[in-house]
């Protein structure tokens, strides 16, 4: 096989790679720009002529980096949980909301449900300076997603402990037509009719 042809399969393989990070945007694209950076550098220094096509992708990663709308970074006085909310077919759920709790009403008394952005990504940072008792505490935080609703569509089981400088990352998957088959199954049950109550049987003909 001719470098000409490895080079082609190989950008094909990183823009599938690319094409993945892009729908998941919440996905930490550091790995893949450095992957893409090296193959240049590679290309470039064996006068390939695929090192244009690694070019075009590095500059495809840059712009899905800039699509992100303000990321959030966890420091080193901040906590952070962030990730992607999306649908079956993995497009965005800016109609649904992320929600970080601790056991009683600390972070939701300051903190309520974060809708999602047109990207479906949602965030909540919180600060040691605000929490002190949960961020580096003993004290678990729990992390759950709602629809449009307000209905609570994930929610693991198991807290996270609140630690600054960490970074806590998800992707949800929100299929749109959950809600509307609990409508349909509403309807359908308000439609039935009653069951008969007290119905008395006539006695036999003597």
């Amino acid at each position: 096989m001719s470098k000409s042809s490895a080079s082609t399969d190989q950008a094909g393989a990183l823009r599938s790679l690319l094409t993945d990070v892009n729908s998941a945007k919440s996905r930490a694209l550091a790995p893949a720009a450095k992957l893409v950076q090296m193959r240049i550098t590679a290309l470039t220094n064996a006068n390939d002529a695929g090192a244009a096509r690694y070019q075009a992708l590095a500059q495809t990663i840059s712009t899905t980096q800039g699509t992100l709308r303000n990321p959030a970074t966890a420091t080193t006085e901040t906590f952070v949980v962030h990730g992607l909310i999306v649908d079956e077919t993995g497009a965005p759920r800016a109609d649904c909301s992320l929600v970080v709790t601790d056991a009683g009403t600390a972070i939701s008394s300051k903190i309520g449900p974060q809708q999602a952005n047109a990207d479906g990504y949602a965030s909540v940072v919180l600060r040691a300076a605000e929490f002190p008792t949960i961020v580096n505490g003993k004290e678990p935080v729990f992390v759950s997603v709602l629809d449009e609703a307000g209905r609570q569509v994930y929610a693991p089981g198991d807290g996270v402990a609140a630690k600054t400088n960490a970074i806590v990352t998800f992707r949800v998957v929100v299929p749109r037509d959950t809600a509307n088959a609990t409508t349909a199954a509403a309807k359908k049950t308000a439609a039935m009719p009653a069951a008969p109550k007290n119905v008395k049987k006539n006695p036999p003909a003597r």
